[in-house]
């Protein structure tokens, strides 16, 4: 017996093609459905950071913070009496008109309060002076 020949020929590439040229044209199967990429967060967080700049630029500039001028308009001397015997006395009773003017944007209110009058450093009479309070930019006066 004649040994038979276990080769055989490749079949031609025209007939059958190859596994690549095959898939080639075929596109992949893409099951998931394209959406938009989602920049909103984005978006809404520049807002944020945005509208803070501007709060803030607007509380340095407009709602500056001053300590309210109290200034003395008049005094008047109702009764003054000295004395120097046995030791120097002085008693006087005098009325001042005071204001308070307010530039902050809020409202300014204040306590009860106690007016010291010195001479040199020494504090040589004292009294006081009526709870309130301020409007936005407005003056009061009181005696």
């Amino acid at each position: 017996m004649e040994e038979e020949n276990q080769i055989q020929p490749l079949a031609p590439a025209t007939i059958y093609g190859k596994s690549d040229e095959e898939f080639a044209n075929l596109k992949p199967i893409n099951n998931r459905v394209p959406r938009p990429s989602s920049k909103w967060p984005v978006y809404v967080l520049a807002g944020i950071v945005f509208q803070g700049m501007v709060i803030l630029v607007f509380c340095t500039a407009v709602l500056r913070v001053e300590t309210p001028k109290v200034r003395l308009h008049a005094v008047a001397v109702k009764s003054l009496e000295y004395t120097e015997s046995p030791s120097a006395l002085l008693n006087a009773t005098m009325l001042a008109e005071m204001s308070v003017n307010n530039n902050n944007f809020g409202r300014f209110r204040f306590e009860d309060s106690t007016v010291a009058v010195l001479y040199g450093n020494v504090t040589v009479g004292g009294g006081g002076s009526a709870a309130g309070g301020q409007g936005r930019g407005k003056t009061s006066g009181g005696t």
